[in-house]
């Protein structure tokens, strides 16, 4: 009697182990692949709208920068007045940051991990250095154009100095967001490649484990069916 009861546990034992194990490697893939896909969330809806950002914010700053050079060198321009790559340029710069601080905020809203919320906090923190120096770029580079074009005096060096010095620190700005951005898109790119590659390790293990349980509960069947089979 005490044989049956035993072999009876055992049989349970296995089917619950085997049970458990099944559940647990689905389990496993399931919870990783909330991780996963907040990643890729957080990647596709903000760093990499961001990194957009920072290389047409870059571009739109060097095209201000070759007018205010030609300016300054009394070179041919593409346009004057309007029509100038500075005043067209300074309108696409602003615009591209105002949709950055958005991006910032959208990506907040997904819920992404303290970590990223923290490199959020610090992306936005560059976009508003990169505004106070937008904005004094603005007023000097739009200064130094509408007088050199209305002036006959030559070039205003003593406003080109400043310029340039505003253009340099606007670009070394620009240059550290883009960093920034592209280290965390490759960071997360990394992190969802080990998370799938160890949870498919684990996952492949429970599935073996759970097979191993299966074939002792087959045994145990077999086993506990045998005085049938004398009978027969």
């Amino acid at each position: 009697m005490r044989s049956v009861h035993s072999l009876q546990f055992r049989i349970i034992a296995a089917f619950m182990a085997a049970l458990i194990t099944t559940f647990g490697a689905q389990g496993i893939l399931m919870w990783n692949q909330l991780d996963v896909g907040q990643n890729l969330d957080v990647v596709a809806k903000g760093y990499l709208p961001l990194s957009n950002v920072s290389t047409r914010l870059e571009q739109a700053h060097q095209r201000i920068q070759r007018d205010v050079d030609r300016l300054a060198a009394d070179t041919a321009r593409p346009g004057v007045g309007e029509m100038s790559s500075t005043v067209i340029n300074i309108d696409v710069f602003t615009r591209e940051l105002r949709f950055g601080i958005n991006v910032v905020e959208t990506t907040r809203n997904i819920q992404p991990s303290t970590e990223e919320l923290a490199v959020l906090t610090l992306v936005e923190s560059h976009f508003r250095k990169i505004q106070t120096l937008a904005n004094r770029y603005e007023s000097q580079s739009t200064d130094f154009v509408t007088n050199a074009e209305d002036s006959d005096n030559g070039i205003d060096e003593d406003a080109l100095t400043p310029l340039r010095r505003t253009a340099k620190d606007l670009s070394h700005e620009i240059g550290l967001l883009n960093r920034l951005v592209n280290n965390r898109i490759n960071r997360l790119t990394q992190s969802t490649q080990q998370t799938q590659t160890r949870s498919i390790s684990v996952a492949v293990g429970l599935a073996v484990v759970a097979l191993a349980f299966s074939f002792v509960l087959i045994l145990a069947v077999v086993y506990a069916i045998r005085p049938i089979r004398n009978l027969t």
